[in-house]
């Protein structure tokens, strides 16, 4: 899949503008540009339409106020992303547990294995189980930077970390997946599980 759309910086710093002098259509012109990527995380990372669509909901409405985005400091997208995540955080607090799926693309950028190795059923609801198994913090770096295509350095950002413990988490992540899965995989392919470092 290829990577979503991030907008045009100077043009989202526009409409945002317009957005704070009370413009509903400047507001839509954002959406259009990050509500389908916000959507897409806010799913893989609570498996739940209905809550993607009320985290989507919280981030454009959070616009509407005063914002603590600069772009000096990076992209309107990467702010969204934080501001996404941090309506998720509360939700999981809330409900007290993690839940939620992964589909079956965004596994497979996760996992960096070939197409025909996710093709079986058995295979797709283990690979989930085992990411949903990844301690929060893994999972959120892991769907960023391989499904979303954003930087260590974006990805520090939103998490409110740095860019050696962004790349240790996507590490371990995989790590972990490799080991829970090799059976699986190893038994689709025939041979064990290439070796493959974090980017």
């Amino acid at each position: 899949m290829a990577p979503l759309s991030d907008g045009n910086q100077t043009e989202d710093t526009d409409l945002l503008r317009r957005v704070a002098e009370g413009s509903s259509q400047a507001l839509g012109g954002l959406y259009q540009s990050h509500g389908r990527a916000l959507y897409s995380f806010a799913y893989r990372m609570t498996g739940s339409e209905e809550a993607a669509n009320d985290v989507v909901q919280d981030c454009f409405l959070s616009l509407l106020h005063a914002t603590r985005f600069d772009p000096r400091k990076g992209s309107l997208r990467a702010y969204l992303f934080g501001v996404a995540r941090n309506q998720i955080r509360k939700r999981w607090r809330k409900e007290s547990r993690l839940a939620g799926s992964i589909d079956d693309a965004g596994l497979q950028q996760a996992l960096q294995s070939p197409l025909h190795n996710l093709l079986e059923s058995e295979l797709v609801a283990e690979v989930r189980r085992c990411v949903l198994g990844l301690p929060q913090a893994q999972r959120e770096a892991l769907v960023l930077f391989d499904y979303f295509d954003l930087s260590l350095k974006e990805i520090a950002a939103i998490s409110g970390s740095n860019v050696a413990a962004v790349k240790g988490r996507i590490y371990r992540a995989r790590q972990a997946l490799r080991r829970q899965l090799q059976p699986y995989l190893a038994r689709e392919s025939g041979t064990p599980l290439a070796r493959k470092k974090a980017k």
